[in-house]
């Protein structure tokens, strides 16, 4: 089922789906892709973790579990906990999510809007006894009509962190573009570290621009599909990271958060819109 919140200038719709972002028009003109032919989605949530793990799954406490490509939550139904300032989306742990990710734990993802932003916060609790292992993040794509207009610019010089041909970190790194122009293709998912709380992308012809804010953001995933003046990027703030090659225990993973029993963690992104 799908909710809608607007204002005078703003109105985003959300799906229970997955808690999923669906669109965000503002001033009558919808920023974010729509699900067309080659990705079906607009802006999938990521939880528990984002990115790939290798094999498709992850070893806990000596147990191996399964792990779909970020995460199981954009798969999940959840249930609409609120619609009159904000959109509320609740989910919590079952039977189902148990076989994938022991633990118990309850995800709400609140929407609101501004006069020009979007704001997602994400709040997740801890309701089980022992320590719990999470990532998260949204995976956003925002329409681009002609990409060689199109620009996107870091408060600082960030760093790539590079990936194999399995889509796993291979350890190696180097700067990154602080400015970076949108080739006609990018072949592979392009992860960058260290660039400061904020993304601006932006086209200086038409002064349409969408700025990308995080509280505690570790990277910034950059994707578009590999087809010749494709307009759709897809910009993916993650608290989290892939897998690399020589896999660990996933409480041993230096990008994983941990979350003490009965706690609450929260984290709050915006898309400020021109």
């Amino acid at each position: 089922m799908d909710y809608v919140l607007n204002n005078k200038d703003l109105l985003i719709r959300a799906s229970s789906y997955g808690a999923e972002l669906k669109s965000i028009a503002f001033r009558g003109r919808e920023y974010l892709w729509q699900g067309e032919k080659p990705w079906a989605s607009s802006s999938p949530v990521l939880f528990p973790f984002a990115g790939r793990r290798k094999n498709f799954c992850y070893d806990y406490c000596g147990k191996t579990y399964p792990m779909p490509l970020n995460g199981f939550a954009k798969d999940m139904p959840f249930r609409c906990i609120g619609g009159e300032s904000e959109l509320v989306f609740e989910l919590c742990d079952d039977k189902k999510t148990q076989t994938m990710y022991p633990f118990a734990f309850c995800l709400r993802i609140a929407y609101s809007i501004g006069t020009d932003t979007v704001f997602a916060a994400f709040s997740l609790e801890n309701k089980d006894e022992k320590p719990m292992p999470y990532m998260w993040g949204l995976h956003p794509g925002f329409i681009i009509e002609e990409p060689s207009d199109w620009q996107l610019r870091f408060d600082k010089t960030p760093a790539e962190c590079f990936l194999g041909p399995d889509m796993l970190l291979t350890g190696e790194e180097r700067p990154f573009a602080r400015l970076y122009r949108f080739d006609e293709t990018l072949e592979h998912t392009r992860i960058v570290k260290d660039y400061g709380k904020s993304a601006f992308l932006y086209n200086g012809g038409t002064g349409r621009s969408v700025t990308i804010q995080s509280t505690d953001p570790d990277v910034l995933a950059i994707w578009r599909p590999p087809i010749d003046h494709f307009p759709l990027v897809s910009l993916e703030p993650w608290c989290g990271i892939s897998d690399r090659k020589e896999c660990m225990p996933i409480m041993q993973n230096p990008y994983v958060r941990i979350l003490t029993p009965h706690t609450t963690a929260k984290t709050v992104w915006t898309f400020k819109l021109t």
